[in-house]
């Protein structure tokens, strides 16, 4: 499923845009050491990892967002 959603956003960037963009390789690649940071910051309890797992993808939207507002808009 992982890599059906990373092949589908590649190819919809490049059908739109003509241009390859391997942007997305970092933003999953910022996810996971966001997610491990988490998993490791929280307290060592059952429910740690799930609360990472959804934690993670949060702080991954607001740093593309945060992207897209100050430096994407500029260009």
């Amino acid at each position: 499923m992982f890599l059906f959603l990373v092949s589908v956003g590649m190819s919809l960037i490049f059908g739109v845009t003509r241009i390859v963009n391997l942007a997305h390789g970092s933003l999953y690649m910022v996810g996971a050491y966001l997610m491990v940071t988490l998993v490791e910051f929280l307290p060592d309890r059952p429910w740690s990892f799930w609360v990472a797992l959804l934690l993670a993808p949060l702080g991954v939207a607001m740093l593309g967002g945060l992207i897209e507002v100050a430096l994407l808009r500029l260009i």
